[in-house]
């Protein structure tokens, strides 16, 4: 059987939600590319940068740890996926 033909550039999800420790941000890309995800707080502050560099296309995934990560307290955040052509924006709720 083959590989499923990724068509289209899509930021898919966010699970858990409302994340305690770790989340899963998973997403795909149609063409190799230039991807950015940044999560930002409520007031628009960059606070962490998950990802910034070239990617293959495919199906990707990128773990976010939050446990110990004093940069991420309890609050609503907005992370933020950017490629070549395509922009998009997750709601992230941090509840520990």
């Amino acid at each position: 059987m083959g590989e499923i033909q990724i068509t289209k550039t899509m930021f898919n999800r966010v699970r858990p939600t409302p994340v305690a420790d770790n989340a899963t941000i998973y997403f795909d890309l149609a063409k190799d590319d230039h991807v950015q995800i940044e999560i930002y707080d409520a007031l628009g502050r960059l606070v962490h940068r998950l990802i910034s560099g070239d990617l293959p296309a495919g199906s990707h995934q990128v773990q976010l740890k939050i446990k110990n990560n004093n940069q991420l307290p309890n609050g609503v955040y907005f992370i933020t996926m950017n490629a070549s052509d395509y922009q998009a924006v997750k709601k992230l709720v941090i509840r520990r």
